[in-house]
């Protein structure tokens, strides 16, 4: 779900994906 969710945001919003992308690697690595 979440991978699926991060293609989405890609799609949308590339700018937010990146900041969101480093977020979820900061919380889940």
């Amino acid at each position: 779900p979440l991978s699926h969710q991060a293609a989405e945001l890609l799609k949308r919003d590339p700018k937010k994906y990146l900041e969101t992308a480093s977020e979820w690697t900061r919380r889940y690595a």
